[in-house]
């Protein structure tokens, strides 16, 4: 029994198994022989159950032990220490899940950056007890894929901002074409001119009386020397531009001019507006 007891003390408890037994060989039915074995092999038991994360049984074995009639003191102010630390466990673990809940959530909603920050804090934690096994598998499959979609979300939202700069470019090169188009133009038998501005347009041919004045539903630049204009009447021809001050206008070639070269076809008959 004495072997046994130091067997304990010294926390080499199969040891003390031995010794016990031996005792119970020597001494059949002793009381204190018995509650001595039955204690100690409990308390391995409760020891086994803590290192693989089983708390629950850990716990029940612990009580059993505290709660042992006839048995050892030593045991006993052990299990309770033990049994702190069970608790200390637990308390952490149904942090960790309520936690994980929250990530969870956060993630469900689509906010994957704060889903990552909670898992990441779970993360930092000393996780290494087998209590956590299960909590920090989850935590780092859901922080995994809580990555991969905010990367996912990070590339769509640079291409689409990419997409919106491209069509901000294109709208303003088609801008700066329709720009281009601006102000008189003289046809290459200076017989006709036109006068093209944002609301309206007006062409006139000399020495007759054709000349139209429409308002400009929408002129659209279809690329970096064309437009097309729709007229108010429905009329929607399109104009080529050769260079700055060459535009082609139903088969006809017509320059840049000023207001005043442009009226001169006319000869004071038309003024174009």
């Amino acid at each position: 029994m004495q072997k046994g007891i130091d067997a304990l003390e010294n926390e080499t408890y199969e040891e003390a198994v031995e010794f016990f037994e031996q005792a119970l060989a020597e001494k059949k039915d002793d009381e204190q022989a018995e509650a001595y074995l039955k204690q100690t092999k409990e308390f391995i038991n409760a020891n086994k159950k803590f290192e693989e994360g089983k708390l629950e049984e850990a716990v029940d074995a612990l009580k059993r032990v505290i709660e042992m009639e006839g048995g050892s003191d030593t045991l006993v102010e052990r299990a309770k220490k033990l049994q702190e630390q069970a608790d200390e466990l637990n308390e952490k673990l149904v942090a960790y899940e309520e936690a994980y809940e929250q990530a969870k959530a956060q993630f469900d909603n689509e906010k994957y950056k704060e889903s990552i920050q909670i898992l990441d804090k779970q993360l930092q934690e000393d996780l290494s007890h087998p209590v956590f096994a299960s909590i920090k598998q989850k935590v780092e499959a859901l922080l995994e894929t809580a990555k991969e979609n905010e990367q996912k979300r990070a590339e769509e939202e640079k291409r689409r901002k990419e997409e919106e700069q491209a069509k901000k470019e294109a709208e303003k090169q088609r801008n700066q074409t329709v720009e281009k188009f601006f102000g008189y133009w003289v046809r290459d038998d200076k017989r006709a001119a036109c006068h093209i501005a944002k609301t309206y347009w007006a062409c006139a041919v000399a020495e007759s009386d054709v000349m139209f004045r429409e308002n400009i539903t929408s002129i659209t630049g279809l690329n970096e020397s064309q437009v097309k204009i729709v007229s108010q009447s429905g009329y929607s021809p399109t104009l080529q531009l050769k260079g700055n001050n060459t535009m082609v206008f139903e088969g006809e070639t017509y320059h840049r001019a000023s207001q005043k070269e442009a009226n001169a076809v006319y000869s004071g008959y038309y003024k174009l507006p």
